[in-house]
């Protein structure tokens, strides 16, 4: 099958069509957009320069960056992911911190939703994972940390912890030593005094 050349833009009005189509299409950074410009005219910047003059009142670059915060909060994505990845899509960093500081951040600095973050301590709680192993997993910062604990006090007793830790040692006691059940114990986070309640 022969395979079509793409068709280089070699006038305004075309390149503020297929700007305005990608834009709207997509929703990219403005440096995105740029960077799209440049392979469709085969970097002649000139024409990509005239091309955003005409249209860059129609960009809403800081609007765009607080709709997708907003979407990776409701999906439980922490404050390192959420810039990292608008990072990468050449989100302005200014804007991004201050919207994550101004806006998205709660007094207690955690980023985490409530009640996200208890659904995903019970998801693993019924798969028996200990609360330092589910403090690991979901927790960015010493912030989040507390913020977990806090959680954790409210919504995950010792005596569930202890049910966990009784659950796992459960499917090994008949395999390992004492000590090695220990060990194995320790490996998934679970506390020291809390397994010598069960060996």
């Amino acid at each position: 099958m022969k395979k079509t050349t793409p068709k280089i833009i070699k006038t305004k009005e075309r390149g503020k069509n297929y700007a305005l189509w990608y834009y709207f299409r997509y929703f990219p950074s403005n440096k995105r957009l740029i960077e799209k410009l440049n392979i469709k005219t085969e970097d002649n910047n000139e024409l990509v320069q005239e091309i955003y003059t005409e249209i860059k009142h129609l960009l809403q670059e800081e609007e765009i960056i607080r709709t997708k915060i907003s979407n990776y909060i409701n999906k439980n994505k922490n404050k390192s992911y959420i810039k990292n990845n608008l990072r990468q899509k050449l989100f302005n960093q200014e804007t991004i911190e201050r919207l994550l500081t101004d806006e998205f951040t709660p007094e207690s600095w955690c980023i985490l939703l409530e009640h996200k973050t208890i659904n995903s301590i019970q998801k693993y709680k019924n798969k028996n994972k200990s609360k330092q192993y589910i403090i690991q997993k979901l927790s960015e910062s010493s912030q989040d940390s507390y913020f977990i604990n806090k959680l954790f006090e409210q919504y995950y007793t010792y005596e569930e912890e202890l049910e966990s830790c009784r659950n796992e040692y459960q499917k090994i006691w008949t395999e390992y030593s004492p000590q090695k059940i220990t060990q194995k114990l320790l490996s998934k986070w679970f506390w020291y005094d809390l397994i010598k309640n069960i060996i």
